[in-house]
């Protein structure tokens, strides 16, 4: 499964973008009402 297959079933709260700690996070809202935070540094 694809991000094409979620990506209309759930509210992204917060675009990707690089945080001022050097980490690329986004924020999206699941259809149960939980905010999921995906982080990852990127060297």
């Amino acid at each position: 499964m694809g991000i094409c297959a979620v990506k209309n079933k759930i509210e992204i709260k917060m675009p990707l973008r690089k945080q001022g700690y050097g980490d690329w996070e986004f924020e999206a809202k699941d259809p149960n009402g939980y905010l999921l935070v995906f982080s990852e540094l990127i060297d």
